[in-house]
């Protein structure tokens, strides 16, 4: 009978990284040497839409 695999997910370090928060219910996460202007709007570029004038950064 096989042995079943076992799934081994690496959980990435969070010391390394820092949070951004994007918007009331969004969260990314970047290396802790990354402007996070410009995090921002990468996300909203790779998003396909203009930052809304709405959400204050």
């Amino acid at each position: 009978m096989a042995d079943k695999k076992q799934n081994h997910n690496a959980s990435p370090d969070m010391s390394k990284l820092k949070s951004i928060i994007i918007d009331r219910r969004t969260r990314i996460y970047v290396p802790l040497d990354v402007d996070p202007e410009e995090a921002r709007d990468r996300y909203w570029m790779n998003r396909g839409v203009e930052r809304p004038d709405n959400i204050k950064a």
